[in-house]
This record gives C-alpha cells, sequence and structure tokens, in this order.
C-alpha cells in the first residue's frame, strides 16, 4: 500500500476513534425509532405533539400570557418548520437528541470502548425510555446538554489540577454547550444541568474555578434562559402549580423493587403507561439497578479526586426523584410547590435521577474498557466488550423498533389543516371541545394524545389544561379556562358564551369522533352558527368579543413580553461567536501538539 493510502487509511481509523460515541449513538437510534423513522407522517403519542407547520405565534415565542411549559421548545421547532416539512423536523429533533448524547460522550476521550459502552448505556437506558414512552421530547435534549455538561466540569476539574491547557479549553467548550443546549431544551434541561455544573465545580478538592468564572457561568446561565424563566414570572396565569400533581408526579414502582429500586435502576416515571412489561421481571430489574450502582461506583473509584463532587450528584439525585414517593418527604415537597414560585419543577421527580444515570454510564464505560484491557489477548476481551455494550439492550428489548411497532406514523386529515388556516387567519381566539386535554383519534390508531390544536392555529387557542388522573385531577394554571370549566358543567349554554367570550374566544372546534362531542354541539347550536362541517370536525362562530382577559396573540401581546426571548437570543448568538472561535483555538492547539509528540 502507498503512502498516500496508508495515510487516508489512518486518519479514517482515527476520525472512527473520535467519534465512536456519535456513530454508536447512531446506530442506537435507528434501532430504536426504525421503522417510524422512515416513514412520512408524524408520531403522536401522549405529549409527543408535533404539525406540519408550527406557527411562530405568541404560544410558541411564550408571549400569551400562559406558563411557558414548552418555550424555547416550541420556538426552535417552529423555526425549523419555516424551511422544512414538520415530519422531516420531528425526525431530526429526535435523532438528533441521540447524536447529542454521543457527541458529547465524545469529548471525554478515554478510549473506543469506553466511549462506545458509555453511549449504549446512556441512550438505551430505562430514562431515555420512558421518557419517549410519554413523548417528553425536550427532555431528552435536556438529558443530552447534561452529558455535555457532567463531562466538561469533570474534564474542567481535571485539567485545572493538571494544569493542561488544552484539555482546560476543551472542558470549557464542552460546558458552554451544555449550557445553551439546555437552554434551547426547556427548564427541565436547564435546572438539571445548573445542578450537575454547581455540585460538580464547587465540591470540595483540587481544580476548583476561579469565583469569577463560576459568576460569569451563573450570569450565561440566567440570561440563556430568560426565554422561559421571564415569561413565567410575567404569567398572567396562577404562578403557583396545584400539589395535587406532587402525589401525581411522584416517582412510581415500575419494577418489583419498590420505587427507590426502580429509581436506582433508572426508570421509576409516574406514568404507568410508559412503563415497560420486562422491567417487572425481578431478575431484569435487579440487574438494571445493578448496572447504575456497579457503573456510578466504578466513577467514583475512576476518579477520586471528584469522589465528592459525584457522590453528592447521585445522592441528590435520588433525594430529588423520590421526595414525593414517601409520606415523610411529600408534606416538604407540598409545602415547596404551593410557596415557591416555580416549585412545580419538583413535582416529577424521576427526571432528576437522569443525574445518576449519565455518571453511571461514563462509569459503565470504564468498567468495561479495565476488563477488556487486562484481557487483551484473550477470548475473553471480545466477550467482556459485547456483554458490557449489549447488556442495557437485552435489559430492555421492548424499546427496540418504535417500541415494538407501537408508535406510529400518522398524517393530519386534510380538514385539520382548512379549520386551522381558518383561525389563523383571525386574530380571536378559539376553543376545543369537547373540553379535555387529551384525544384518541382513530386516524392515529386511537393512541392518547395531547390535544394539538394550540399549535396547529397560530391564533390563541384555549384548551383544558386541567390533567385528569386515575384518582385525581391536577388543576391547571389558566382562570380563563377554569371558568369555562364551571360554565360547561353548569350546562348553561348562556354562560358558557359568557365565559368564552371572556376568554376571548370567537370560534369554538368540535372534535366530532371524541365522546361528549353531540352534548357539546347541542348547547353550541343556540349560541353559534356552523361555518364549517366536515367528517371531524365542526367550527362555530359564536361572535367577536367585545373584551376579554384570555390568551394573548402575537399582535396584541406587550411589546416587553419578548424581553426575555430577546435577552436569551442575543446570549446565545454571543455564546455561539464564542465557541466558534474556541473552537478554532481548540483545533490549533490540538493540532500543535499533536506536532510537537511528532
Amino acid at each position: 500500500m502507498s503512502v498516500r493510502g496508508e495515510g487516508e487509511r489512518s486518519s479514517a481509523v482515527s476520525w472512527v476513534a473520535r467519534h465512536a460515541g456519535l456513530l454508536t449513538a447512531s446506530a442506537v437510534a435507528l434501532l430504536v425509532l426504525s421503522p417510524a423513522l422512515w416513514r412520512p407522517g408524524f408520531l403522536l403519542h401522549y405529549d409527543m405533539v408535533f404539525v406540519p407547520d408550527l406557527p411562530l405565534s405568541a404560544g410558541t415565542l411564550g408571549m400569551d400570557g400562559g406558563v411557558p411549559r414548552a418555550v424555547p421548545n416550541d420556538t426552535v421547532v417552529a423555526l425549523l418548520d419555516l424551511v422544512l416539512p414538520g415530519w422531516i423536523t420531528q425526525r431530526l429533533v429526535l435523532v438528533g437528541a441521540f447524536f447529542a448524547i454521543g457527541a458529547g460522550l465524545d469529548r471525554w476521550r478515554r478510549g473506543v470502548v469506553t466511549t462506545v459502552v458509555a453511549t449504549v448505556a446512556a441512550t438505551w437506558s430505562p430514562w431515555m425510555a420512558e421518557r419517549l414512552a410519554i413523548g417528553h421530547w425536550g427532555y431528552l435534549w435536556g438529558y443530552a446538554a447534561l452529558v455535555w455538561a457532567v463531562v466538561g466540569a469533570l474534564e474542567l476539574r481535571a485539567a485545572r489540577s493538571d494544569g493542561d491547557d488544552t484539555r482546560h479549553h476543551r472542558a470549557v467548550t464542552s460546558t458552554a454547550v451544555g449550557l445553551g443546549m439546555s437552554a434551547l431544551s426547556g427548564s427541565t434541561g436547564a435546572v438539571l444541568v445548573a445542578i450537575a455544573l454547581v455540585v460538580i465545580l464547587l465540591a470540595p478538592g483540587a481544580g476548583r474555578p476561579r469565583a469569577g468564572s463560576i459568576a460569569v457561568g451563573a450570569a450565561a446561565w440566567l440570561l440563556l434562559n430568560a426565554a422561559w424563566w421571564f415569561p413565567f414570572l410575567t404569567s398572567s396565569s396562577s404562578s403557583a402549580a396545584d400539589a395535587t400533581g406532587v402525589r401525581a408526579f411522584a416517582a412510581g414502582a415500575d419494577t418489583p423493587l419498590g420505587v427507590l429500586g426502580s429509581l436506582l435502576g433508572g426508570g421509576g416515571i409516574w406514568h404507568e403507561p410508559s412503563w415497560f412489561p420486562e422491567r417487572h421481571a425481578v431478575v431484569f430489574a435487579f440487574l438494571a439497578a445493578a448496572l447504575v450502582v456497579v457503573g456510578f461506583v466504578t466513577l467514583l473509584r475512576h476518579l477520586p479526586a471528584l469522589r465528592w463532587g459525584i457522590g453528592a450528584l447521585g445522592i441528590l439525585a435520588l433525594v430529588l426523584s423520590s421526595l414525593g414517593s414517601f409520606a415523610v418527604t411529600a408534606p416538604l415537597l407540598v409545602w415547596f410547590v404551593e410557596t415557591v414560585p416555580g416549585g412545580g419543577l419538583l413535582r416529577d421527580g424521576q427526571k432528576f435521577v437522569a443525574l445518576l444515570v449519565v455518571p453511571a454510564a461514563l462509569g459503565w464505560g470504564v468498567l468495561a474498557a479495565r476488563v477488556v484491557s487486562r484481557a487483551r489477548g484473550t477470548a475473553l476481551a471480545p466477550v467482556a466488550l459485547v456483554t458490557a455494550a449489549v447488556l442495557p439492550v437485552v435489559l430492555l428489548p421492548g424499546l427496540a423498533f418504535a417500541r415494538g411497532g407501537q408508535w406510529v406514523s400518522s398524517s393530519y386529515p386534510n380538514e385539520y389543516g382548512a379549520v386551522a388556516q381558518r383561525l389563523s387567519a383571525s386574530s380571536d381566539a378559539a376553543a376545543v371541545l369537547p373540553w379535555r386535554l387529551y384525544r384518541q383519534y382513530g386516524w392515529n390508531g386511537d393512541i392518547t394524545v395531547l390535544d394539538a390544536w394550540q399549535r396547529l392555529s397560530s391564533s390563541p387557542v384555549l384548551v383544558n389544561d386541567d390533567l385528569p388522573l386515575r384518582d385525581s385531577t391536577v388543576r391547571g394554571e389558566s382562570a380563563a379556562a377554569d371558568r369555562v370549566s364551571r360554565a360547561l358543567a353548569s350546562g348553561d349554554a348562556a354562560q358558557v358564551k359568557a365565559a368564552l367570550s371572556r376568554a376571548g374566544v370567537r370560534y369554538v372546534v368540535v372534535e366530532k369522533s371524541q365522546p361528549g362531542a353531540d352534548d357539546d354541539i347541542r348547547t353550541l347550536n343556540p349560541i353559534g352558527s356552523v361555518v364549517h362541517s366536515g367528517r371531524d370536525l365542526t367550527l362555530y362562530d359564536i361572535g367577536r368579543p367585545s373584551g376579554h382577559d384570555g390568551p394573548q396573540s402575537l399582535g396584541n401581546a406587550p411589546w416587553w413580553g419578548a424581553t426575555g426571548l430577546a435577552l436569551a437570543g442575543v446570549t446565545l448568538a454571543a455564546g455561539t461567536a464564542w465557541l466558534v472561535r474556541r473552537r478554532q483555538f481548540e483545533r490549533g492547539a490540538e493540532g500543535h501538539a499533536s506536532g510537537t509528540s511528532q
């Protein structure tokens, strides 16, 4: 072989080694999301809601006066939808989360075996599986940001302790990317990353960053996340979350090992339909918990100088994730949710177990690399590698192939687009009946899915934001929706019209295939005129409202409503430019180091 050919081959091998995490995550994404990944249409289940063309509206920008749960997630999707079909955007978002996790693990640079095994453990985890099952795609990006932040923080402490400038620059870049990615993922990712960075970077030991660097990082976090915390603080909705959600959203026992055992295994989500049957087997549950515990302990032993920070992160993960699950601690969480603005972020406690799962995945990769290294040259080496890489898949086989074909691609009927276009042409709000938050459509295989009309129309859409559960109802924050609920319960058409008009509603969409639609049609007939009647939908015009205190349209939202988004946007743009320059410096430093070593 020529020298040139050998050089090209060496370069290709080097590239594969540097991107082992990204390539592994790509393979996992294909195995998890196929065959639905290749079929046009939308994956619609529970909170997984994408539409053909998400508009840049007051709702997606966090300027409608409501609680900004999907900001800036929906803002990012709406921007992508300006140039891409909605179903392509959804594929990019879902596959991109896997890619981001793998790319983050590539930054750790502990060898190919460590990276590959850690990537499988991180992506094929019960945490990822259950969040995919419930449709929390924004959480997946928050999880990916957590990977970048944890890797960056661990490397930053090590680099400052060793005095390695090149490693330090790389670590700062990783941490900054984690901060930016978490801000784009929404409040959950931002909180996870903030906790991880504070605990790891401020823990006792060598390599702690200077106070000035911590202050800059804190300011960056605050500004980057202004897109969701600013509209929350200025929201016209109730600032206190319903404490009923503490019990409803508490971590559950999705294994025979109880709540703590389930959390130790990386699962324990509150939503039973998102549980995987194989985790009910004691052997599978025990091995899943053992994998996390062994991986976490291995990382503690691998990085003894950082054991205080890593250990505190694991303990905090279990404490926060289980607070609402036990009678002793639940009252404390209830008090916090009722008293502290934004305290509702702690209700869904299971999400915090990600703070344990990510370090455990790193440690599992380290353990695999050690065993393979010691067995090098024997038949045990490949067996150890395959076992470590495949075990997470074996313990959760139900995740493969779109949860065994349960996640399917569906297309919205054309009628939905026509009605959405008519609503978007008006600045008046609309409401959707029957008055419930989730739907089951025949054209989507009768799978339960969040109502999509707030995303289909660019004009404000009022929906019932109460969440009915098996034995309770978690109240929503919208006062306007609550008034409409009481009016509908009265059965008085005049009260219904008055409540809708006060909320700024002119149009009412009736989903004719949903239970209770006939009763709603009888209520609306005396107070409105039918302007559209099709197979699935009936659209009523109940008259232009004279004055209202409901959701705002983009046209009548106050100018200061965009302050948070503007702060976040400017900070993100400045940070991106800084990262580009830093990445150029990082490549130059690595090239210089490589040339010196030669």
